[in-house]
């Protein structure tokens, strides 16, 4: 049959069907995020801040010792392609002779302790390395006063206390006591700082003492 000017309408779907295809896109499921990409997010997120803070503690550690290199005299140092190529100290080893020590042989208990102790390279091998020591004595069991004494060598007093010892070299180093432990257990720290390098290295080590009796260690009653 021939067109005579008029078109067909398709017919308009009714209001209920409209509406029906309309809540398909609002089921559950269709449209909930995903858990895992929840996860990641939030994982993202947390290490996102964690960079930061970082970020944040390293500009601050450049700047503390930016400030501590204004504060303090430029000293000399060798780069480290340099350094490399010499002996240098990594570390700090103690003998195994570290302990009490007698003065007088007279008295009862040990005076002091003297200390052992030789720098080492990085494969743990005792050089002679120049610097200063600084020596400290804790009785860490005392629930009062945990110090002892506190001693210090600068690098000229300390090169004098080289010794051969046996088939060993060491330092040792004597430090009678500033204030007497009560507990047989003493911990010993001691502080290296390397003359060519400026670099302190620390180490301890607990030695067992003869404490002298405290009547030995108290003036005599008039």
């Amino acid at each position: 049959m021939e067109n005579s000017g008029w078109t067909m309408r398709q017919p308009a779907l009714p209001s209920s069907i409209l509406y029906l295809l309309s809540s398909l896109f609002f089921l559950p499921g269709c449209g909930a995020p995903n858990q895992e990409n929840i996860r990641l997010r939030k994982l993202n997120q947390d290490l996102q801040a964690k960079l930061e803070q970082c970020h944040t503690q390293v500009e601050s550690d450049k700047q503390t010792i930016a400030g501590l290199v204004r504060r303090s005299p430029m000293i000399p140092m060798l780069p480290p392609e340099e350094l490399e190529k010499l002996w240098v100290t990594h570390g700090l080893k103690f003998g195994r002779f570290t302990g009490g020590y007698q003065i007088d042989r007279g008295k009862p208990g040990d005076q002091g302790v003297q200390v052992y102790i030789v720098p080492a390279d990085e494969n743990a091998m005792s050089i002679q390395a120049a610097g200063s020591f600084v020596v400290e004595a804790f009785d860490l069991a005392d629930p009062h006063d945990t110090r002892l004494g506190r001693w210090t060598w600068d690098t000229v007093q300390a090169k004098k206390e080289w010794r051969e010892f046996l088939v060993d070299y060491t330092y040792v180093l004597k430090c009678p006591w500033q204030r007497v432990p009560a507990h047989p257990d003493v911990t010993i720290r001691v502080t290296f700082t390397d003359e060519l390098t400026h670099i302190p290295y620390s180490a301890e080590h607990v030695v067992h003492v003869k404490p002298p009796p405290p009547s030995a260690t108290q003036p005599a009653a008039r």
